[in-house]
This record gives C-alpha cells, structure tokens and sequence, in this order.
C-alpha cells in the first residue's frame, strides 16, 4: 500500500520492511492471523513515519492511543526493577 502523508506530502510505502525494524512473525497457517500481521506491518510503516517525520503529532496520537487502551484494558503498573531505564 502507498499512503500519501497529509502534513509533509511524503509518500509512505506501507510494503517495504525496511520502513521498519520490527520483524513480524507471517508464519500461520490461520488467515485472519496473517491478515492481522499484515496491517500491523502497515501500522508499523505509518507510526514510524509519525514518530521519525513529525514528534509533535505523534505525542498526540501517542496520548489518544495510550487514552484507548487504558478503557480496554485492565493495566498494572509493574515495579520491576530489571525494567527501570
């Protein structure tokens, strides 16, 4: 997929997994898993567009996110301390 970007007119090419450096895992004999993969590598190619291109955007679409998930789910901050940066 090519999506063209609306604030900078960059065009992002959505197949390319160079866009990001995550690995996704496609091996799955299930259809809707790979689906799912597939529009992740998508997501993936667009939020890093965001995060890399445009930091201030991508603070909002972080807090909207971070806001959505928090209604979905149930979350616990962990004190690990193997975790801390």
């Amino acid at each position: 997929m090519r999506v063209k970007c609306k604030i900078c007119d960059k065009t992002i090419d959505t197949k390319s997994s160079s866009e990001s450096g995550i690995k996704l895992n496609f091996a799955t004999d299930n259809e809707d898993m790979f689906n799912a993969a597939m529009m992740s590598k998508e997501l993936l190619a667009l939020v890093n567009h965001i995060m890399t291109e445009h930091p201030q955007q991508a603070m909002a679409l972080y807090a909207g996110l971070v806001s959505k998930l928090y209604s979905m789910f149930e979350i616990e901050e962990n004190e690990d301390p193997d975790m801390s940066l």
